[in-house]
């Protein structure tokens, strides 16, 4: 009798033992039925409209139409989205939040520059991954950081794209851009990209984000001895917006080349019929318009999740970040694990989303795809016109 309640004792705490033992589905953020992911965007303030279609129209709207077709292997996505207005304080504490309190699995569309770089040490400390930034500074992924995932061109990249284009319609070359981390990041990758080629670089004018008279900017640039045939432009929608309804009323009309970050609606509702011949370089082809199977579901799956939404470039965004992502979680299999999740995304190789690019990322490569959109706009609307993009997607 001693015996066998010494071996009862025995098969009890063995119990409790295995019981308290972490399975594969007690990895931070995921649980039997959930993987939790977070965000930390403006939600208010100036620029609080964008983070909501990016994350709370695009991003659910595709987390949406997931978790009704059976979700991530037997999962649900649940996303929780803290406000920062833009503040790069606010999204260091939200980000403490989402990993300590909310003890959420990865960080997902982020927004802004100085939020993504404020945040960076916290994602060696507490070994997060963060996928897709909302920012198209070449300072998140060069040099690489092991837990951050960029998915779309940025600045360097197309400002390489640009001069590559400019090559075969322009000698003569000027550019306008933003005197901040973006504009002068943009503008160092034109100065690189046009090192040997034949294209002279003639003049450029860097540009406060709040100004709103340009007309000094412009007339710089139309008074050089070699007129520029050519001028780019690298600042936020609104400026560019500007500068092209100020340039023909300082007799000023070269061809203009303009990168938009992130808005295009933003950007030809302020400039109107100005815009009329411009080259602009989206992340996204047109949300409204685009004949791509991808943008036609997400059309699809806007409209059923948001009944009167309007297609919107952001939200389309948000649409695409989401679909790569899971993706990406639905390859690592059920047994996820942080681990797992980078190595699989280190894997993934020309995945096509039928919205951008295809998609590749390697440990040696962090940045999704290289091809920007090329668009002529004409009678109001962006027209693809350049689609291969060199085949380096």
């Amino acid at each position: 009798m001693g015996k066998l309640c010494i071996i009862i004792k025995i098969l009890c705490v063995l119990l409790m033992f295995f019981e308290r033992q972490p399975s594969f589905a007690e990895e931070q953020g995921v649980t039997d039925n959930e993987i939790i992911i977070g965000t930390t965007t403006p939600l208010t303030g100036p620029i609080g409209t964008l983070g909501n279609l990016i994350s709370n129209i695009g991003a659910e709207t595709y987390f949406r139409h997931v978790n009704e077709t059976g979700g991530i292997n037997g999962r649900k996505i649940a996303h929780k989205i803290y406000d920062d207005a833009y503040r790069p304080d606010r999204a260091v504490a939200n980000t403490k939040k989402l990993i300590e309190k909310d003890k959420i699995f990865c960080l997902f569309a982020n927004f802004g520059t100085a939020a993504n770089l404020a945040i960076m040490p916290l994602l060696g400390k507490y070994k997060t991954p963060l996928f897709s930034p909302i920012s198209l500074s070449k300072k998140l992924t060069d040099p690489i950081n092991p837990y951050i995932f960029s998915l779309y061109p940025d600045y360097v990249t197309q400002a390489h794209k640009i001069v590559a284009y400019s090559i075969t319609i322009s000698k003569r070359l000027a550019v306008l851009y933003q005197d901040n981390s973006m504009g002068r990041e943009a503008f160092q990758g034109v100065k690189s990209a046009i090192e040997g080629k034949e294209l002279k670089l003639v003049g450029e004018s860097a540009i406060n984000p709040m100004e709103a008279d340009l007309r000094p900017h412009i007339l710089r640039l139309r008074d050089i001895e070699e007129k520029p045939d050519t001028v780019i432009i690298f600042t936020h929608e609104i400026q560019a917006a500007r500068i092209l309804i100020q340039a023909p009323q300082q007799k000023f009309t070269p061809q203009f080349i303009t990168v938009i970050p992130l808005s295009k609606q933003i950007f030809i509702k302020a400039a109107g019929n100005t815009a009329e011949g411009t080259v602009a370089l989206t992340i996204v082809p047109d949300a409204e318009t685009s004949p791509k199977p991808g943008v036609i579901k997400y059309r699809d799956d806007l409209e059923r999740y948001f009944s009167g939404q309007e297609p919107r470039s952001e939200s389309l965004i948000g649409y695409t970040s989401a679909k790569v992502m899971v993706e990406a979680l639905k390859r690592t299999g059920r047994d996820i694990t942080r681990d797992k999740f980078i190595k699989t995304l280190e894997k993934m190789k020309k995945f096509e989303t039928d919205i951008i690019y295809p998609i590749s990322f390697s440990p040696e490569n962090r940045l999704g795809t290289k091809c920007p959109f090329f668009n002529k706009i004409t009678d109001g609307k962006f027209n693809d016109f350049k689609g291969d993009c060199g085949g380096d997607g």
